[in-house]
């Protein structure tokens, strides 16, 4: 991973800031550069996601995938965010004691984003969250819905929901058998 010009220079002139402020040793403050990098990579990686979703038109994605896809995406951004805030906290005006307890935040944080951003690439790269035959699984789906609107065209209104039907794997009889008892 290449740090752009940018954020060396954030983390040299953050990085001299608190050892002068704090007196505490450069090697003590290599967690920001590691926290930089994960950003990076993150934002990076959301960067590149954005062109991957907006192309979702492709009939061989099934809606489960895609909101698999938008699911971890959120996930990544939402914790790359809070990574950021962190970051840019100011924590100039506290003492060592809770530069220290920041530090660990952002330390563990920065793992924590790490996390994300491999659940995200194995989750949309590999597919692994729905390795469970997705095509099975989406047309049951569409079986249930049917079932559901004949439900509905029956008159029965209560509980009829895909997780019910799910329950009773799709047994229109045991479905009806359980409403009306």
């Amino acid at each position: 991973m290449r740090v752009s010009e940018t954020q060396k220079k954030f983390i040299e002139e953050r990085s001299a800031y608190l050892i002068s402020l704090f007196g505490v040793k450069l090697q003590d403050l290599k967690f920001l550069e590691e926290a930089i990098k994960q950003e990076y990579n993150n934002r990076n990686m959301l960067k590149n996601s954005y062109v991957y979703a907006f192309n979702f038109t492709d009939k061989n994605i099934l809606p489960a995938e895609k909101n698999l896809f938008e699911y971890l995406q959120d996930d990544l951004e939402r914790h790359t965010d809070y990574l950021s805030e962190l970051l840019e906290l100011n924590i100039e005006e506290a003492g060592k004691n809770n530069f220290l307890s920041w530090k660990e935040n952002v330390t563990n944080y920065t793992k924590v984003c790490k996390k994300f951003l491999n659940n995200f690439i194995e989750g949309t790269t590999q597919r692994s969250l729905l390795h469970v035959d997705a095509e099975y699984l989406y047309e049951k789906e569409k079986l249930f819905s049917d079932h559901i609107e004949v439900l509905q065209k029956m008159g029965v209104e209560k509980n009829v929901s895909l997780p019910f039907l799910i329950q009773y794997e799709g047994d229109i009889q045991a479905v009806i058998a359980h409403i009306f008892k």
